[in-house]
């Protein structure tokens, strides 16, 4: 789904008390990607984020939602550009705002995809994907979450759960 081999680089991102580090962690290494692990998980410091992503060659990062959508107001506020290697950004953990997209798509060049996940811990971690456009805005709005991943199915139940 992603298109992980070899020549990527992963980063573990989420504390390994959060079940999103089953994705950071597995999905690299199960793909013959390197893995760069982090030292600690303090407050957002998004300059010694990207110095991390530029200095590790990093071209996967899977990151909380909230995380990615400050980090995109950081990206447009230092006038950064994000480093040559990154392709893939994966962000899952609660709705992500069409508006903040819209502006990463401004910021980020459009060979950066962004794949929206989610999934419930109850069930794989990720369950849905939705890969916004890099050419066209998302409605404004919460984004989209997708398609059920290869090998499961989703449901969308009403209030008598039919």
């Amino acid at each position: 789904l992603y298109g992980i081999g070899p020549a990527d680089r992963g980063m573990h991102f989420a504390s390994i008390s959060f079940d999103a580090s089953v994705d950071d962690i597995f999905v690299p290494l199960a793909h013959g990607a390197g893995l760069v692990v982090t030292s600690g998980y303090g407050p957002p410091d998004f300059a010694a984020f990207l110095d991390l992503l530029t200095r590790h060659q990093i071209t996967l990062v899977s990151l909380p939602t909230a995380y990615w959508q400050a980090w995109i107001g950081a990206l447009q506020d230092a006038r950064a550009a994000l480093p040559p290697a990154l392709r893939l950004v994966i962000i899952g953990g609660e709705a992500a705002s069409g508006e903040r997209y819209n502006l990463w798509r401004r910021l980020a060049p459009p060979t950066v995809r962004v794949f929206n996940g989610y999934g419930p811990t109850e069930t794989s971690v990720g369950s849905t994907w939705y890969v916004p456009s890099p050419h066209q805005d998302e409605p404004a709005g919460p984004m989209a979450i997708g398609r059920p991943m290869p090998n499961e199915q989703a449901y969308v139940l009403d209030r008598h759960m039919r």
